[in-house]
C-alpha cells in the first residue's frame, strides 16, 4: 500500500500516532486497574486508607458513622464528616478538666467556658465560632476562654448542672457563674463578653474614670482621666493614650463624635480596605469608643 500524495502520507502518520497513543493508554489503565480490582474483590468496601471505605475517617481510621453527629451525620445537629471535633485544640482557648478547672477559674478574672460532648453536632458547629471569638479576645489579660469535655469530666458536669450540649457558662470576675443564653454567633458572643471584660485595646481600670468623665465632659475631666492613665504600666499605659485622645475629641466635638467615629471605623473594617497590619488597631479603637458610648448610655 502506497499513499497517493504527501498529504495522504501526513494523514497516515497522524492516524498511526493516535493508534499508538490509544493502545498505550489502554495498557496503562489495565496495569493500574487490575491490582485495585483485585483488592476490591479481596477486601470488599474496606479497601484501605488510600481509597476510603464507606466508613473511613481520615482523623481516626474506620469508626462508627455516629461519630459524625447522630444518624450518620444527617440531622440531629449534623456535623461535618471527618472534620476535627470540638475536642480539637483552639489557639487562645484552654482545655480544662476535673484537676485543672479550679486552678484556672479562680474568680480573679472573667471567664467564658464551653461544656461540650465530642459527638454533639452543635458543638462541632460552634468550634469554628469559638475560633473567631478566640482570635478577637484570646489575648485579653482579664478574660479566660476555656472548654471542658463534659463526658470525660462528669464531676464538673454535675457541679455546674450541665443538661445539654453545648452549654456556655460565664464566670464574671468575683461573681457566681451564670448560663450564657444569648445568640451563638461570634459577633453576639464577642459583644457580650466585651460588655463584661472589655474588648481588645480596652483597660478595665479606666472604666470608672471614663464613667466620671462622661458624666460631665470638660477639660478638667480630661485631666482627671489623664491622671488615671498616668498610673498605668506597659500595654495598658499605651492603650490609655487613645482614651485621652477620645476624651479630648468628645470635649471639642460633642458626644455625637462617639457614634460617628464608631460608624466610620466599622465601615472601613467591613469594606476590607484596611491594611491587615491595621485591622487589630482599628478594632481596638472601636472597642475603646464603645466603652465611652456605653458610659454615655448608662447616664
Amino acid at each position: 500500500f502506497l499513499p497517493a500524495s504527501r498529504q495522504s502520507t501526513r494523514s497516515l502518520l497522524v492516524v498511526m500516532k493516535l493508534t499508538k497513543f490509544v493502545l498505550s493508554a489502554s495498557v496503562a489503565a489495565y496495569v493500574v486497574g487490575v491490582p485495585q480490582i483485585y483488592a476490591q474483590e479481596e477486601y470488599g468496601d474496606d479497601l484501605g486508607d488510600e481509597y476510603g471505605g464507606d466508613e473511613y475517617d481520615p482523623y481516626g481510621g474506620y469508626g462508627d458513622m455516629d461519630d459524625y453527629g447522630g444518624y450518620g451525620g444527617y440531622g440531629m445537629g449534623g456535623g461535618g464528616g471527618g472534620a476535627p471535633g470540638p475536642e480539637a485544640h483552639i489557639q487562645g482557648v484552654l482545655d480544662l478538666d476535673d484537676k485543672t478547672f479550679d486552678k484556672v477559674i479562680t474568680g480573679d478574672k472573667h471567664a467564658f467556658v464551653e461544656f461540650y460532648a465530642p459527638w454533639c453536632g452543635h458543638c462541632k458547629e460552634f468550634k469554628s465560632t469559638y475560633e473567631e471569638i478566640a482570635e478577637s479576645m484570646g489575648d485579653l489579660p482579664n478574660l479566660i476562654l476555656a472548654k471542658v469535655n463534659a463526658e470525660e469530666n462528669p464531676a464538673l458536669s454535675e457541679r455546674f448542672d450541665i443538661q445539654g450540649f453545648p452549654t456556655m457558662k460565664v464566670f464574671p470576675k468575683g461573681q457566681d457563674p451564670m448560663d450564657y443564653e444569648g445568640d451563638r454567633s461570634a459577633d453576639a458572643v464577642i459583644d457580650y463578653l466585651s460588655g463584661i471584660a472589655g474588648g481588645a485595646g480596652t483597660v478595665e481600670a479606666l472604666n470608672g474614670p471614663v464613667e466620671a468623665f462622661m458624666n460631665k465632659p470638660s477639660a478638667g475631666a480630661v485631666k482627671q482621666l489623664a491622671t488615671a492613665v498616668a498610673g498605668l504600666e506597659g500595654d495598658e499605659a499605651e492603650a490609655g493614650k487613645y482614651y485621652e485622645k477620645v476624651a479630648n475629641n468628645v470635649v471639642s466635638k460633642g458626644t455625637e463624635y462617639l457614634d460617628k467615629e464608631i460608624g466610620r471605623l466599622s465601615r472601613m473594617l467591613d469594606s476590607g480596605s484596611v491594611k491587615s497590619e491595621k485591622v487589630a488597631e482599628f478594632k481596638a479603637r472601636t472597642n475603646v469608643l464603645k466603652v465611652f458610648a456605653k458610659a454615655k448610655e448608662e447616664l
